[in-house]
C-alpha cells in the first residue's frame, strides 16, 4: 500500500524547548503525544529562521538532514544539504544558519528521532533508480524537487509517499533529473543509549547537481530478545 501524505497534513506544533515550530509526520507508536509522552521513534520536519538551541531529548538518538537552504552550522561544524548528522539528544545544540551568497535565508531539515533502548537506526544516501528494495516494514520516501512516479502514485516536492509491503519497488523520476534518497532502517533492539557524533557526506560531484531529492525511511520492528 502507498499513501501520499502531503504537507498540509502534517501535525504542526511547536518545539519541545518552545523555540520553533516542527511539523510532525509520523511518530510511533502513532498514539503517542509529543513531547509529553515517550516514544520508539518521530519522523519529523521544521524551518529554521535564526539562530536557536536544539531541545534536549535525553535517552534518544538523532539523525538529521537539510533538505532546502545553504545549510546550518551545529556547534561549529557545518551541515550542508544532504548529508546526515548523527548525535545524542541529550547533547546540546547550537544552532545557526549557514549564509549563501552573503544572503543568508531559512533552511528546512528533515530528521528522526528514536529511542535505542528499543530501536537501532541507520539513515544513508542511496541512489533508488531502477529499484529500490522494501523488506517487511513501513518506508517514507521524502520528494525535495521535481517529481517521482510510485507505480500509479507521483510523489510531488514537499510530499511524503508512506509505503506498507514487502516487495520491490520500480521508481521513475517524471523529470530529467537525479534523484537522492534517505534510507532510514529501524528496527527492534537492545541497543546502545548514546554513540559517536557521525557526519555522512554526500558525494561532491553528485552535489553540484540543482536536482531531484528523496528521502526514504524503512521502519522494521522485531521483539525484543
Amino acid at each position: 500500500m502507498i499513501k501520499i501524505l502531503r504537507p498540509s497534513e502534517f501535525k504542526s506544533m511547536p518545539w519541545k524547548n518552545g523555540l520553533g515550530v516542527t511539523a510532525q509526520i509520523a511518530i510511533e507508536p502513532s498514539e503517542a503525544r509529543f513531547p509529553e509522552d515517550r516514544f520508539d521513534w518521530r519522523l519529523s520536519a521544521a524551518t529554521i529562521r535564526s539562530a536557536n538551541e536544539f531541545s534536549l531529548f535525553p535517552g534518544y538518538r538523532r539523525c538529521l538532514t537539510v533538505w532546502k537552504g545553504a545549510g546550518l552550522c551545529l556547534n561549529g561544524r557545518n551541515l550542508l544539504p544532504l548529508e546526515v548528522f548523527e548525535f545524542n539528544g541529550e547533547d546540546p545544540i547550537e544552532c545557526s544558519l549557514l549564509a549563501d551568497g552573503g544572503r543568508i535565508e531559512p533552511v528546512e531539515d528533515f530528521g528522526i528521532i528514536y529511542d535505542p533502548q528499543k530501536s537501532s537506526v541507520s539513515m544513508s544516501i542511496v541512489q533508488p533508480e531502477a529499484l529500490l528494495v522494501l523488506k517487511d516494514a513501513v518506508q517514507f520516501l521524502f520528494c525535495v524537487e521535481g517529481a517521482l512516479a510510485l507505480g500509479d502514485a507521483t510523489l510531488n516536492p514537499g510530499s511524503i509517499a508512506r509505503i506498507e509491503q514487502e516487495a520491490d519497488l520500480n521508481l521513475h523520476v517524471t523529470s530529467a533529473t537525479l534523484i537522492w534518497t534517505y534510507k532510514i532502517f529501524i528496527h527492534k533492539s537492545g541497543a546502545m543509549t548514546r554513540g559517536p557524533d557521525r557526519l555522512h557526506r554526500r558525494d561532491r560531484k553528485m552535489a553540484d547537481s540543482r536536482t531531484v531529492a528523496a528521502a526514504a525511511v524503512d521502519a522494521k520492528t522485531r521483539p525484543l530478545p
